[in-house]
């Protein structure tokens, strides 16, 4: 199994709905004694995984055969080690001339998740005084987000297109190509359904668990909300659940709903990040692992011959994590996914930067620039939207003259140099 994390401290739309956990306040404990969560300084950062290459010729196969998401190829070679690299992007190569729109598909599965003392995050139910007002909530925020809707983009001085934000960042990225010889170049997502809404809960009704034990804690987290009753989406309230505990379960719900591998997966939470481990640990502390707010993977290691891809992200309130909110997390993790999606695209070693406080050789365009917000993006709902600059592009890694838009590194210009010497 291969996951790429986001690990940080501090259409027509087809519908479906299922009925939230029901919980009397009154077998509630009370908020204030449940164990404080507290983010401590600095990212640990995540050193990325490395497969072998026969995952990324079945990909390209079943791609070629329509079975799979379309993937094109690269391969580059960089100054900096003198050492060449391949790897493949979804959708069709920028760099040829002639390319047009390719669109994939997209699968949002609302996930409700219960901890053990009681307490459910719902991405389907509302939450007043945390999404300025709006009557909406995670899931119908997301179906109208410049993540999955078009926006005009400036990029500085120039203009990306009516697009949306994934899209205009992958023609940023190779805009050397894009901006003169290839204009016609997008990848977009869609159409856009929505799966029957998920569950899950980190503890059997009728047994006994020890806290240590439980597999999704809630926490005392942050004074946003207006919900101050019952269980769900209660003020000030974090859900933490094991990553090891959640991932079999998305892979299984991927088979239980027939998610084609022709089309992107996306695992949607409403205010609950995740460990690598249980939450809890010995003396009743947060797990030092804290906190996975997204990850992409795939389940090549269960059905090798069709892989299909998905993230999972955080719908999150803001005001606990610095530097995210709302879909910052989803930007994060799509922009990810369409430059790396296999997990596997090596680049020369990284770091010291983002979320990476040590060394990464892999080609995650969200890490080094996690915690760094693009300006806000106010949308017809009048719901304003928090993105993360996803930037690097392609070039800052390989250490080559810049192929993105104005001869940057990143959307904002956040990144005035390339990754530098070969990280140690």
């Amino acid at each position: 199994m291969k996951r790429s994390v986001m690990f940080l401290l501090c259409a027509a739309l087809l519908c479906f709905s299922c009925a939230a956990f029901a919980q009397d306040d009154s077998q509630l404990p009370d908020p204030s004694t449940l164990p404080q969560f507290n983010p401590q300084p600095g990212e640990p950062g995540d050193g990325g995984p490395v497969i072998s290459a026969g995952v990324v010729v079945t990909a390209k196969n079943a791609s070629a055969n329509g079975t799979g998401i379309p993937l094109w190829s690269y391969q580059v070679t960089s100054p900096v080690d003198g050492n060449t690299y391949t790897g493949v992007m979804v959708g069709r190569s920028p760099l040829v001339r002639g390319a047009r729109t390719t669109s994939v598909p997209v699968v949002i599965i609302p996930v409700i998740v219960k901890a053990q003392q009681g307490f459910i995050t719902d991405p389907t139910s509302g939450d007043p005084g945390c999404l300025q007002g709006n009557p909406g909530n995670a899931v119908s925020l997301t179906l109208q987000s410049p993540i999955l809707n078009n926006v005009n983009w400036n990029f500085g001085p120039t203009f990306m297109g009516n697009t949306q934000y994934p899209d205009a960042t992958q023609r940023a990225n190779f805009w050397s190509t894009v901006g003169t010889t290839n204009g016609g170049f997008h990848t977009l997502l869609g159409p856009i359904t929505v799966a029957p809404t998920q569950s899950i809960q980190g503890t059997v009704p009728g047994t006994t668990v020890v806290p240590n034990q439980s597999q999704i804690v809630a926490f005392s987290a942050g004074t946003c909300g207006a919900i101050t009753t019952g269980a769900t989406n209660r003020k000030g309230i974090l859900n933490i659940m094991d990553i090891n505990y959640f991932d079999p379960f998305a892979e299984a719900t991927l088979a239980a709903l027939h998610v084609p591998a022709t089309s992107f997966a996306m695992f949607l939470f409403y205010d609950t990040v995740m460990t690598s481990g249980p939450p809890v640990v010995t003396g009743g502390t947060l797990n030092p692992q804290c906190c996975i707010l997204g990850y992409h993977s795939d389940n090549d290691d269960t059905s090798p011959n069709l892989i299909t891809t998905y993230g999972v992200v955080d719908f999150d309130r803001g005001g606990i994590f610095s530097a995210t909110q709302d879909t910052s997390v989803m930007a994060h993790e799509v922009q990810e996914w369409m430059d790396d999606p296999l997990g596997n695209n090596l680049t020369p070693a990284w770091g010291h930067i983002g979320q990476q406080s040590g060394c990464q050789n892999n080609l995650e365009e969200g890490d080094p620039l996690s915690g760094t917000l693009y300006p806000p993006v106010p949308m017809p709902n009048g719901f304003t939207y928090h993105l993360q600059d996803v930037g690097p592009y392609f070039s800052w890694f390989f250490r080559t003259p810049s192929t993105g838009v104005n001869g940057w590194y990143d959307n904002i210009h956040k990144l005035t140099t390339d990754a530098g010497p070969v990280c140690h």
